[in-house]
């Protein structure tokens, strides 16, 4: 369509020359002969004419090129729109797939794990249950004394709280 604005555009100028052309002509004609005159007068006519039917057909054909360039832009704008519903779709049948697999093997994924949780958990217990016998047989003074530590280390820490408290309240006062 561009091409053919140019087309018409040169056309059209190339006949405003002509109609000027023959316009000079027939008054250079009329002195001499007014019949050569009277032609070159009918020439610039059909020229005229031309020139009348190429600027209608040039500004129907710039009107028939915003026409397409908004349907273009449309048609451009529409196919976007329907490439972003197309990707959202897809992403939602991925995961809607996912999640069907994940719950058609749920049931016996699951319980497996929760077998293999109880199978360690319950060895752990074993294990500390076996750590702690063995250690109260070895050294029952050892462990008296600690807990009397312990106890001790707890009791200072008390007291630290509290004598912070007091000074807290005091400096407030």
């Amino acid at each position: 369509m561009d091409q053919e604005v140019i087309r018409l555009e040169k056309e059209a100028a190339h006949l405003q020359e002509q109609e000027e052309l023959w316009a000079e002509r027939a008054r250079r004609a009329y002195s001499a002969d007014e019949g050569k005159a009277l032609s070159c007068v009918a020439r610039m006519t059909q020229v005229q004419a031309a020139c009348r039917q190429v600027q209608s057909d040039l500004k129907e054909v710039k009107s028939l090129r915003q026409k397409m360039a908004r349907d273009v832009d449309h048609i451009l704008k529409k196919m976007e729109a329907l490439k972003r519903k197309h990707q959202n779709l897809a992403g939602r049948q991925a995961c809607a797939e996912a999640v069907h697999a994940l719950h058609s093997v749920d049931g016996g994924i699951q319980n497996d794990i929760d077998n293999l949780f109880s199978r360690w958990e319950t060895d752990i217990v074993t294990q500390e249950l076996h750590s702690q016998t063995a250690t109260d047989s070895c050294d029952l003074l050892a462990e008296e004394f600690e807990t009397s530590e312990q106890q001790e280390a707890l009791r200072m820490t008390l007291a630290q709280i509290i004598s912070s408290s007091s000074e807290k309240k005091e400096n407030s006062q």
